[in-house]
């Protein structure tokens, strides 16, 4: 078969995306969801692209020759196809494959990838990103002890007892026996493991908080753990210092895992300190709004330090980006409500009165983002301030309909050519009536 030459106005086909087990034994059949996009200016021209799965040694994979052998150290686990796919589309396929290891084939870490197009039918504008490792596999008969999720309180005093829950998964091939994880204190965002031995100790920039055992876990399993701790701070701490709490499941490696550099979690930073400090959990407002009319959008306020607050300000604002860090011309302040006090651990929900006003960077009747940050002149001492912000999700905007599919329900199966009968239930969250419309149901082998 010839090969595909690069052209200037063309498709271009990517993976973006491999999602597969973590972990499998050798000979082992599984699934991988692959999701391959068309970036390119123009729809592919062949009916289909030829879509490959691959396990190497090395986390680079290339792309076989058209007529010839594999790449040494690179084995084929699976193959299918993938439908034409127009400019900007994406689809995620589902591939059938194998774990068929590399030499030697001994149990280990080897390195998931695909390559689309593999049989180069598809003249395309980049025909060198064709590939997509991503990341480990690894193979054996053991264990994988990982931690997923860590709750905990958002602000901790020093000294403080309190209890936090690990979400302890087994993403290994084998039962895992008890272990224990344990929760730590640092002013980076990354953790270590105590050094082994006789005085094994924590850097200057970690502490240990507590310890808690984990129940034994089938392979696949996940068990939540209860860690009773208490705050201690690293030794490079200064006060108030905002810290990262983590934690670490098998800390002492008895267990042996089929890999031992992931049982560390980092969940993000908390409050550390005796000040207040203020924080927005949510932003809701209208599905629509009119240019230049007034709105109340909803806005909940929480003290997660221990101290109370006095008097403090909510403002609102409308914003072009997703963001209210970007530059000034693409946000714009909206309103205002003043609050009393609040106590540490305590909430509160507002309404802010606001009047509708574009941002300097807004064009037409594009939709905008709905923000809102609390103590905006940073006049009130806190744990945090950068925690004071949070924008919501996008609204309307202008004079016209707006429909929106809320919900959809059918059959959970069906035979092929079964006439069935499905009820949707349409909204319009626009700002005017709208003309009659349809509604039209599709099959498809994807979620989008």
């Amino acid at each position: 078969m010839s090969q595909a030459h690069s052209v200037l106005n063309g498709p271009d086909l990517v993976v973006t995306r491999i999602q597969a087990p973590p972990s499998l034994q050798s000979g082992n059949a599984f699934t991988a969801k692959v999701t391959v996009c068309n970036t390119g200016s123009v729809a592919t021209t062949s009916a289909a692209q030829s879509l490959r799965l691959y396990l190497s040694n090395n986390a680079t994979q290339q792309l076989p020759p058209s007529n010839g052998p594999l790449p040494f150290g690179q084995t084929e686990a699976g193959r299918t196809n993938v439908a034409r796919l127009v400019s900007g589309e994406c689809i995620t396929q589902d591939v059938n494959a194998n774990v068929t290891l590399p030499y030697p084939g001994t149990a280990g870490t080897y390195f998931l990838g695909a390559f689309i197009d593999v049989a180069r039918e598809e003249a395309e504008q980049d025909e060198n990103n064709n590939g997509f490792v991503s990341g480990r596999m690894d193979v054996g008969s053991r264990p994988d002890l990982v931690v997923t999720r860590l709750d905990a309180p958002a602000g901790l005093k020093p000294g403080q007892s309190f209890t936090a829950t690990a979400t302890v998964c087994n993403q290994g091939t084998t039962s895992a026996s008890a272990s224990s994880v344990e929760l730590y204190l640092s002013t980076r965002d990354t953790l270590v493991l105590p050094s082994s031995g006789p005085g094994a100790r924590l850097p200057l920039q970690q502490s240990s908080l507590g310890t808690a055992p984990t129940s034994p876990l089938g392979a696949g399993h996940c068990a939540p753990a209860k860690v009773s701790g208490q705050v201690v701070l690293p030794q490079a701490a200064v006060t108030n210092q905002p810290l990262y709490l983590g934690a670490a499941v098998n800390p002492s490696l008895t267990t042996l895992e089929l890999r031992q550099d992931n049982n560390l979690f980092v969940s993000g930073l908390v409050s550390v300190g005796h000040e207040a400090d203020l924080t927005v959990s949510s932003v809701t407002a209208p599905s629509s709004l009119r240019p230049g009319e007034p709105f109340t959008p909803s806005v909940k306020v929480c003290n997660v330090g221990p101290s109370v607050t006095y008097s403090f300000d909510v403002a609102v604002f409308l914003s072009t980006v997703p963001s209210l860090t970007a530059p000034s011309a693409t946000r714009i302040q909206v309103g205002t409500q003043s609050l009393p006090s609040l106590e540490g651990g305590r909430c509160v929900t507002t309404p802010v009165p606001a009047n509708f006003q574009l941002p300097e960077a807004a064009t037409g009747d594009q939709p905008l983002y709905v923000g809102a940050v609390v103590d905006p002149t940073q006049g009130m001492l806190e744990l945090r301030e950068d925690n004071n912000a949070l924008v919501g999700g996008p609204v309307g905007v202008g004079q016209g309909p707006d429909l929106e599919l809320a919900s959809l329900q059918g059959p959970a199966s069906l035979e092929a050519g079964q006439a069935f009968t499905a009820q949707a239930k349409v909204c319009n969250v626009g700002t005017q009536p709208s003309p009659p419309s349809q509604v039209r149901l599709f099959l498809a082998t994807n979620p989008t």
